[in-house]
């Protein structure tokens, strides 16, 4: 769904490659690139090696790879912000920036940017305010939530200081009474509580562990918003910020798929809820890492039990 930052750093080209020889054309270069992305023919390697080589033939990979840019069907679009930026970093936020609201390309483009310096925050927090008032659901199109975990990517102290000020208000503006938070009528009826932790362990910023703590604390330790919170400080403990994406986990964490399709065909499960959890994210569960001192303040949220 969305580019970690594992595959952002693949993107930035550190394979060790020579300007080809003069035989060899851009063109198949080009097409060798292409190619090196297949699902079929994947090669993460020689990828690496021939972003080197186009980056290395400088402006001269200019208008193919433009070409890559505004192609939306081409598999090496995404990269294409990387190789820019590389290229030519003073006309590369004049090049980038028109296309940053394009849900395929904000986060490559904004890490990008943000590598050479180009200030992308101010309107990723633009277009943020913006779609929070927009109800994207079941639509495939840029969303607040995406927005979210483009600003979580670019780390920095302004960005961890805006998300901070976006989970207090939203913890807030939260009614201590139970409620579904996609079906009142608030501010944050189009930002979803996951998206907003998985961009805290997008920034990996440490010193957003102990208003974390405070958010998990709000929440019964048994219902998901808790786990998802104590998941989220494990993995900036842990620097893993690539170990999965909370938006989607929280669906098996509420109900594990392998345990719907156990009862489905019948079949007898081979190991407790309890033991798969323990499998799958005990690690953010230790003693040094989950220390919840007191039990936490009620707060309901009626699909996230």
């Amino acid at each position: 769904m969305k580019k970690s930052n594992e595959e952002n750093n693949k993107k930035k080209g550190n394979g060790k490659s020579q300007a080809p020889a003069g035989d060899e054309s851009l063109e198949a270069i080009i097409r060798e690139f292409r190619q090196s992305l297949s699902p079929y023919e994947r090669n993460e390697e020689r990828t690496r090696q021939l972003q080197s080589v186009i980056c290395i033939l400088g402006k001269r990979s200019m208008e193919p790879i433009l070409k890559m840019l505004h192609d939306k069907k081409d598999v090496a679009r995404t990269y294409v912000p990387w190789i820019i930026a590389e290229i030519d970093p003073s006309t590369a936020g004049e090049i980038l920036m028109p296309l940053i609201s394009d849900k395929d390309l904000i986060d490559d483009i904004s890490g990008a940017l943000h590598g050479i310096n180009v200030p992308v925050l101010p309107q990723l927090i633009k277009m943020f305010n913006k779609k929070l008032k927009v109800d994207t659901t079941g639509k495939n199109v840029l969303s607040a939530n995406n927005i979210f975990l483009s600003i979580g990517k670019v780390r920095c102290d302004e960005s961890l200081e805006f998300m901070n000020s976006v989970m207090d208000e939203y913890i807030n503006e939260m009614p201590k009474e139970e409620f579904d938070p996609s079906e009142m009528d608030w501010k944050f009826k189009n930002l979803d509580f996951f998206y907003v932790l998985e961009a805290f362990v997008r920034q990996q910023d440490e010193r957003s562990i102990d208003r974390l703590k405070k958010v998990r604390d709000i929440f019964p330790p048994e219902y998901t918003d808790h786990l998802a919170c104590q998941i989220a400080i494990g993995r900036i403990i842990k620097k893993k910020p690539d170990d999965g994406f909370l938006p989607l986990e929280v669906m098996d964490i509420m109900i594990p798929s392998w345990k719907i399709s156990d009862v489905l065909l019948g079949n007898k499960s081979s190991m407790s809820v309890d033991d798969w959890f323990e499998r799958e994210y005990g690690e953010y569960f230790t003693p040094d890492i989950y220390d919840r001192k007191k039990e936490p303040k009620k707060r309901n949220r009626a699909n996230h039990k």
